[in-house]
């Protein structure tokens, strides 16, 4: 029997992309494509174990298991054990559901008589490949268009009036970001610093907000209180525009990877 190592490899690259994807769905958490992609290809390697008989020893189900497992957790980044477990499961009943599929199809490959009476195999295999690299791309493009339709919804425009000077920048409403001043407890905007342009702080008119983020570390933000800050979003199709109090915190980090906006505002605005 002739085994094309390129023709497999790629099979079984599409057919893991796709198993850790419908996994990826049924866990109801979002994926990273490079992170799908680098474990399909880490499962993709274990075929070798079928070609070279000296690794016949990774073909025992002790060994299959924590496979899967550091597969998953190469997917998700996940480090929770009843999650990693939770995964394992789902990715392994669906590849015996797939393989039970696939031996059923091949048992009952149709043949097509032609004119001249002789017989043409036909395989369920390209079909298949071909459903599984359609559901994949259709399941981005959807995931996609959610993700931005959320993001949509949710950046506001934000105008602040400071010592005679007026600001403009996009905010995205991050409903994470409970962050308040504690003297005044006035909800913060986080700012990116190019935003702001040319206004300048004076050391009296400082305040210094302490934070914590979900890893654990803590610092303190400047920031300052402009005279008069706007919130412009679009409701039933009309733009309407709230008049809000804030404090506006200075970041020298980027907000937004593609640049669609350059502030971050807390729930606690609306």
């Amino acid at each position: 029997m002739i085994v094309y190592l390129d023709v497999l490899l790629i099979e079984n690259f599409i057919v893991n992309l796709f198993l850790i994807c419908i996994t990826s769905d049924t866990m109801k958490i979002k994926l990273k494509v490079t992170n799908a992609i680098l474990s399909a290809v880490f499962a993709t390697s274990y075929v070798m174990v079928i070609l070279i008989p000296k690794l016949n020893i990774f073909n025992a189900i002790y060994i299959k298991i924590p496979l899967v497992m550091g597969f998953m957790i190469i997917a998700f980044k996940k480090l929770n054990v009843g999650f990693i477990l939770k995964s394992s499961a789902i990715y392994i009943i669906y590849s015996m559901l797939l393989s039970g599929l696939c031996f059923f199809m091949g048992i009952n490959n149709i043949n097509i008589m032609d004119q001249n009476k002789t017989l043409e195999s036909f395989s369920y295999k390209y079909i298949l490949m071909s459903m599984m690299i359609l559901y994949i791309f259709i399941n981005r493009i959807i995931n996609f268009i959610k993700d931005r339709y959320i993001v949509d919804n949710l950046i506001y425009s934000v105008e602040i009036f400071y010592k005679g000077k007026v600001k403009s920048f996009k905010g995205f409403l991050d409903t994470g970001n409970e962050l308040r001043e504690p003297a005044t407890d006035l909800p913060v905007i986080i700012v990116e610093r190019g935003a702001l342009g040319d206004i300048t702080l004076e050391e009296k008119e400082r305040y210094m907000i302490p934070y914590q983020v979900v890893n654990g570390s803590k610092g303190r933000l400047q920031g300052f209180k402009p005279e008069y800050i706007t919130l412009s979003y679009k409701k039933d199709e009309k733009v309407s525009i709230k008049p809000i109090e804030a404090i506006i915190c200075i970041c020298d980090n980027s907000l937004s990877k593609g640049g669609e906006y350059s502030a971050l505002l807390s729930r606690g605005i609306l």
